[in-house]
């Protein structure tokens, strides 16, 4: 074939090294987020734990005094199953997002030292031992407190952290307005509990407030039962508990802990999938097209490779003079992609944990696995002509 031909088969042969860096770089950021996100502490213990969706009909419980007793009822019918060690419900569960947010002030500070978007969040007292959340300072919610209608609330660390640097918050009063009057309620914060990652593994723990269904209602919710066995094994039980006190309230949803924070990576899964997939057919085509460009210009220069061992080249010059076409179509793939990669790979910032786009361990480790899979590629044609018999060489066609 003339130059020309060889020239687009050489290029082709780049473009695919390019093409499988830039698709393998990708893959390999994602990758290492997800690894990450998989080894993220959600500030809770799913282990163990059954969720369970119930959704009390509004045209009956139209009063937030019998959804509460509803749930006190059914909660206590849970607690005492074979296998419970406790029991609560919360309005939203941990990774699946938030529901409702206020301004807030603190009771002896300036009229300007207010916060914005806070969530609140509806959970009954044997919620935090179900999920096990710790307390890291003052106390939980009680069944007093509960009895009581008590205005007491509790934040989580994130909030404490923010709003009360270098202070204790248990004990101070808050309300959510933005600039408290004389109509505003005020609650006394009794405990901080540490955050939960609310909408995802990804997303950093928001401020949050915790309140009694007694204060705020709570609606639809999810009860969230630890266990000391497997927790779908005790579903058909609580199904039961649940109908046993109203059989017309639907249950929904039932679901372990642990696959409500798998389902929260469902979508990272998904794009690493199809990426390492997409990755893996382009890294084969690059070797394909490596080994196919390197036997074929060996196959080109069977006369030429026969006067050179006639003339006493030894099999590893043959090698090394193959090989080095190979090496030298990598490199330049190598380099493209890299350069491509450097560029593209900024468009994932919004899909990456913890990893930057430019990573350079993911850069160097795909340069050093194309580069040996494309030696590879480049020595077994190499390995074949270095094996020439020079005779049959010269007298070839």
């Amino acid at each position: 074939p003339g130059r020309g031909a060889r020239r687009a088969a050489n290029a082709l042969v780049v473009a695919e090294v390019a093409l499988a860096l830039l698709l393998v770089v990708g893959a390999g950021l994602l990758v290492r987020s997800f690894w990450r996100l998989e080894r993220v502490d959600p500030g809770f213990d799913p282990a163990g734990v059954l969720t369970v969706g119930v959704a009390p009909p509004a045209a009956k419980y139209d009063d937030d005094d019998e959804i509460v007793a509803f749930y006190r009822e059914v909660l206590d019918r849970v607690a005492r199953l074979p296998g419970v060690s406790s029991a609560g419900a919360t309005m939203v569960l941990p990774l699946t997002g938030t529901s409702w947010t206020s301004d807030f002030a603190v009771a002896g500070r300036g009229p300007d030292a207010y916060g914005t978007e806070v969530a609140h969040r509806s959970v009954t007292p044997g919620y935090f031992a179900a999920m096990g959340v710790a307390l890291l300072r003052g106390r939980l919610f009680t069944e007093a407190d509960a009895a009581a209608h008590d205005t007491v609330v509790l934040i989580n660390d994130v909030l404490a952290r923010r709003f009360f640097p270098g202070e204790d918050p248990v004990g101070q009063r808050i309300a959510f307005d933005k600039h408290p009057d004389s109509t505003s309620t005020w609650y006394r914060i009794v405990g901080v509990v540490r955050g939960e990652r609310q909408a995802g593994l990804a997303t950093e723990p928001q401020i949050e407030v915790f309140h009694l269904p007694e204060q705020e209602g709570i609606g639809q919710a999810w009860l969230v039962i630890r266990t000391t066995g497997d927790p779908l094994a005790l579903a058909p039980a609580v199904r039961r508990a649940v109908h046993a006190v109203d059989p017309d309230v639907p249950v929904f949803a039932v679901r372990t802990m642990e696959r409500v924070r798998a389902e929260s990576l469902a979508r990272s899964r998904f794009l690493m999938t199809l990426l390492l997939v997409f990755a893996g057919v382009a890294l084969a085509l690059a070797v394909v097209g490596v080994y196919g460009v390197t036997a074929q210009a060996a196959r080109q220069r069977t006369q030429e490779i026969g006067v050179r061992m006639a003339l006493g080249a030894r099999s590893s010059d043959v090698r090394r003079l193959v090989v080095r076409h190979g090496l030298w179509l990598i490199a330049a793939g190598v380099v493209i992609g890299v350069v491509a990669a450097l560029l593209a790979t900024r468009a994932m910032r919004a899909l990456l944990y913890d990893v930057a786009p430019t990573d350079p361990l993911t850069f160097l480790a795909v340069a050093l696995v194309l580069a040996l899979t494309g030696l590879l590629a480049s020595w077994l044609p190499a390995q074949r002509a270095a094996s020439t018999d020079p005779a049959v060489a010269l007298r070839a066609e």
